[in-house]
């Protein structure tokens, strides 16, 4: 690795370049509360970040590209502080949150990583707020598992796959995003998730502007789903789900589609072809 911290160590890291290490480029593990700051961290064989256990440091300003796995890889408790970073073009995922991961991502850059540019998993409790992820051909922001995450305020768009996926058991609170112009869907909702999803504008989609399948329960209350290339909202299998106080409109296909043995709950919609 480049730069490891363990333990309890501290310091303030700014400016440097921290390139082509066989591992990790930086490396903190234990109880580190350190500044990493205005770095370029890039071109590694393994993770641009990695931090473990109870890891309280911050991350601001950095760009952290190219590197071989992870740009960021969270794990096992650790919380930071990530704001104002630029994390691009990687070969894997740009943030990859998992376990127990908390911390707040804030007004972060997060663009054309190959597998997707944002995966919460495990019991993720996460904070995504105010950033702009986009331009991935492996999808925006994938969350899966348990994950009890809150995703507020971001733009998320024209990423090749789904903008926003919620999958397996995770319950997400997605709140006041644009989620716009991909290629694919703008949400999906699917396995046995449920989650809050309010006053989000999705538009401009290729497919559905948001899909729900599976046997998932969402409540989905006071947004936009609009100009969609297919239908604005499908819900398909044995999902269920509240739908209420939204507005669906200009959508190809149908306005709402629902399919196979689905039972949604809609009230109070505005839909309109």
């Amino acid at each position: 690795r480049g730069v490891v911290l363990v333990g309890q160590a501290g310091g303030v890291f700014s400016g440097n370049v921290i390139a082509e290490n066989k591992c990790a480029g930086v490396g903190l593990k234990g109880s580190t509360a350190a500044l990493f700051q205005d770095n370029q961290i890039r071109h590694n064989d393994g993770y641009g970040v990695w931090m473990q256990d109870d890891v309280r440091s911050t991350f601001q300003g950095n760009v952290i590209e190219h590197n071989q796995l992870a740009g960021i890889s969270v794990n096992h408790r650790a919380a930071p502080t990530v704001s104002h970073n630029t994390v691009k073009d990687g070969l894997q995922v740009g943030l990859l949150l998992q376990n127990d991961a908390g911390g707040t991502y804030s007004k972060n850059h997060v663009s054309g990583n190959v597998g997707a540019n944002v995966l919460l998993m495990g019991a993720s409790r996460s904070a995504l707020v105010d950033n702009v992820i986009s331009r991935s051909p492996g999808g925006g922001v994938l969350i899966r598992g348990q994950a009890h995450c809150k995703i507020v305020g971001n733009t998320i768009e024209g990423n090749s796959r789904a903008n926003l996926a919620v999958l397996d058991e995770a319950r997400p609170q997605a709140e006041g995003n644009t989620i716009q112009d991909g290629d694919g869907r703008g949400i999906v909702v699917t396995g046995t998730s449920r989650g809050e999803f309010s006053h989000n504008l999705v538009m401009g989609h290729g497919l559905a502007g948001m899909y729900v399948g599976g046997e998932s329960d969402p409540k989905v209350e006071g947004n936009v789903i609009c100009n969609s290339g297919a239908s604005g909202l499908v819900v398909e299998d044995n999902a269920r789900g509240k739908f209420v106080g939204n507005c669906l409109a200009g959508n190809t296909c149908a306005a709402v589609a629902v399919q196979g043995r689905a039972s949604p709950y809609m009230a109070h919609n505005t839909v309109v072809h």
